[in-house]
């Protein structure tokens, strides 16, 4: 009688058109369905029955397994092997083991400045900015109950952002107005943790930085999936009105800023961050990975007219790290925390006094139309570079990668090889990355590695006059906290090192890592642009 009754149910919910079907109805062919699963599983049986349900039909099934079980409070749980397994079998999907990088192995993350396994705080100078790294247990702390609060006890209340953030960006309207009731904000207690955060902030300034926040301004922004938010230069509006109104003395404060990258179930294998535009014009990506907490702290003389100052920077989405794979859609969500105000100039002097400099591999000297690096990086235009012949001799394997790779005529492209300098016996490939993540060359161009030179040309196209970020190298490798995505225009010539190559990647395609920082505000369908489809030669000599 139950597979007759299994039948029909089958039947009923994987009709095209259920809509005519009373509500009652489906529910009780959906009972019968459950029963059949719940009973298979328990006799570790085959569920190869059920393949002709529709897929929704079958996540219908999953929430099945889903409970509320905290009276008031938004959080669900659920039978973790009883829903592996579903998904397994019906999807293909393997539920992920564990809860972040950290956890799989990738321990090396925890050591890098600004995170709690890095117990100094780390200063570098940022063009006029001062930027510190650190963070401390009462920090971490907070950020987690913060997660924790909003996971479990709050419905956030959101508006419309402004383009090209329609999808990334949600603003809590409780930070916006205070002046809401709060029981507008479906905040579940008095004490919610989301009211106290940000004064638990400026207390670990005051008390484990030595620096006092004045005139503090707070925001925080969750950032889902979807384009990046867009650059901008910080604008510090409320302090700098109080300094032009001479009611403090500028030549004693330093306009301060603390940043809190914090992970909101960011999947393992992903990476967000924020990037910040070095006055050089490279990019650099301090990161975030899964399981982590970073903490930033900015200071800078005031600069008049303000409030244009700071660094441009934008808040990444959660992007896949590596190439040749992709986490899907739901990647997870990150937060960023931002504190605005002023400070005593002496107790930033101070704090800068004991941290501990680490320096950045920026432009040591740039004359000729070539820019040299700290770490014997160049970066050159040659006049009148010609074109390179697209004649393959071979493809090469890249799809771990996410790229291409075709291996050039050398006798076709005779007078590129000859106006980069190149010897006879030198090897030209073109690589064209066209996925998400980090893409690493040596693992799909021959000889990479242990080639006596390697030269690469930016053959990324933009626009005439628009520089790229199509190449960056891994300083996390090194033990640092950033990526350094480097500028380059169409047919500039970067020569590689041997000590740099191994931490050399080509970059993600999202354009939010490519597009104009001056001119982003006027991009009002910035996060509808076409991804930046990445070309490079490599010439192995």
């Amino acid at each position: 009688m139950l597979d007759t009754r299994l039948d029909s149910a089958i039947r009923a919910l994987s009709r095209a058109d259920r809509s005519d079907t009373p509500p009652a109805e489906l529910r009780g062919h959906m009972d019968v369905v459950t029963q059949h699963v719940r009973r298979t599983l328990e006799e570790s049986g085959s569920l190869a029955s059920l393949g002709e349900l529709a897929d929704d039909v079958k996540v219908l099934v999953l929430q099945q397994y889903f409970r509320h079980t905290q009276t008031g409070s938004h959080k669900t749980e659920f039978d973790r092997d009883t829903v592996g397994r579903l998904l397994h079998e019906w999807f293909g999907i393997s539920l992920d083991t564990t809860t972040s990088d950290t956890a799989a192995g990738g321990d090396r993350f925890t050591r890098l400045p600004g995170r709690i396994g890095a117990e100094a705080v780390y200063r570098l100078d940022f063009g006029q900015t001062e930027v510190f790294l650190f963070m401390t247990p009462t920090k971490l702390e907070a950020a987690r109950a913060l997660v924790r609060s909003l996971a479990e006890d709050a419905v956030l209340t959101t508006e419309a952002t402004s383009p090209p953030c329609e999808v990334a960006e949600f603003v809590p309207l409780w930070l916006k107005d205070r002046q809401r009731d709060p029981g507008e904000f479906y905040i579940d207690r008095d004490d919610h943790p989301i009211a106290d955060y940000y004064a638990s902030q400026e207390r670990v300034l005051a008390d484990e930085l030595g620096v006092r926040v004045r005139e503090s301004s707070a925001e925080l922004a969750l950032v889902a999936n979807g384009d990046g938010l867009r650059y901008h230069r910080d604008r510090l509006v409320n302090q700098y009105a109080l300094l032009e109104r001479g009611e403090e003395c500028a030549e004693d404060l330093r306009l301060v800023q603390d940043l809190t990258l914090i992970d909101w179930d960011m999947q393992a294998g992903t990476m967000s961050g924020t990037i910040f535009e070095h006055p050089d014009g490279d990019r650099y990506l301090f990161a975030l990975h899964p399981g982590e907490v970073v903490g930033m702290f900015f200071s800078q003389r005031p600069v008049f007219p303000g409030p244009m100052m700071m660094p441009y920077h934008c808040a990444l989405p959660v992007l896949d790290r590596e190439s040749g794979r992709s986490v899907g859609a739901a990647k997870g969500k990150r937060l960023s925390a931002l504190i605005r105000g002023l400070a005593a100039g002496d107790e930033v002097d101070a704090l800068s006094g004991r941290a501990a400099g680490v320096a950045l591999n920026d432009v040591a000297e740039e004359t000729g139309g070539v820019r040299r690096y700290r770490d014997g990086l160049e970066v050159a235009r040659v006049a009148d570079l010609p074109d390179t012949a697209v004649h393959p001799v071979a493809h090469l394997a890249g799809d771990d990668q996410g790229v291409s790779v075709i291996e050039l005529s050398t006798q076709d492209n005779r007078p590129l090889l000859d106006a980069l300098g190149a010897p006879r016996g030198a090897r030209l490939f073109r690589v064209d990355k066209v996925g998400e993540g980090f893409a690493d060359l040596g693992a799909v161009v021959p000889g990479f590695a242990e080639a006596a030179s390697v030269t690469l040309v930016n053959r990324t196209r933009r626009s005439p006059r628009q520089t790229s970020y199509p190449v960056a190298f891994d300083h996390t490798l090194l033990g640092l906290s950033w990526w350094q995505l480097h500028r380059l225009a169409a047919a500039d010539v970067m020569r590689v090192p041997l000590a740099t190559r191994s931490s050399l990647r080509l970059c993600p395609t999202d354009e939010i890592l490519h597009r104009s920082a001056l001119l982003d505000s006027f991009h009002s369908t910035g996060s509808l642009r076409p991804r930046t489809v990445i070309s490079v030669d490599v010439v192995v000599a």
